[in-house]
């Protein structure tokens, strides 16, 4: 639930399947669902799969891939954690595959009026990106709008204070 905006979420027809665990070799995760919503009136299929290796001895966790499909728009990541007991590190790489947003941004009643119908119809994101504890950067990023190229770099530091540090 939302307090500040009132608005409530809601996974109906929720499914949970995962792997036994057994020490380096890949677990898979399985979710699926429903999220449903009022206000803003959605109903949006959510299917998430994930490999996921851990390796306690070398403090490491690998998910590759994990694969989240939430109405049409599919985000993939990948990424490996070190130092897990430690100071973790992590690092890798996001896609979201080209989605219109249209309908969704249509579904969630925030109205997007572009003179040409065909603005706005594509989005693509890449990003390679690493965090710990103190920050989170990326050196590749490249978010395609309609077939023209949005690219650069991004850094978060600080988390308690933040500093913001960008280049597109």
């Amino acid at each position: 639930k939302d307090e500040t905006m009132g608005d409530e979420y809601q996974i109906h027809d929720f499914q949970l399947n995962i792997d036994k665990f057994s020490g380096n070799t890949p677990m898979t995760l399985k979710i699926k669902g429903t999220l449903n919503s009022e206000k803003p009136k959605i109903s949006l299929p959510i299917d998430l799969t994930s490999n996921i290796t851990a390796n306690w001895q070398s403090q490491t966790i690998l998910v590759d891939p994990l694969t989240l499909q939430v109405g049409d728009i599919i985000v993939s990541l990948s990424v490996n954690s070190n130092n897990i007991f430690g100071n973790p590190e992590v690092k890798g790489r996001i896609k979201i595959a080209t989605f219109n947003p249209k309908p969704l941004l249509n579904q969630l009643a925030i109205p997007i009026r572009t003179a040409d119908k065909t603005a706005l119809t594509r989005i693509t994101i890449n990003m390679d990106f690493e965090g710990s504890q103190q920050k989170f950067a990326s050196d590749q990023l490249a978010i395609d709008i309609d077939g023209t190229t949005l690219g650069g770099t991004f850094a978060i530091e600080n988390f308690k204070q933040p500093s913001y540090r960008f280049n597109l």
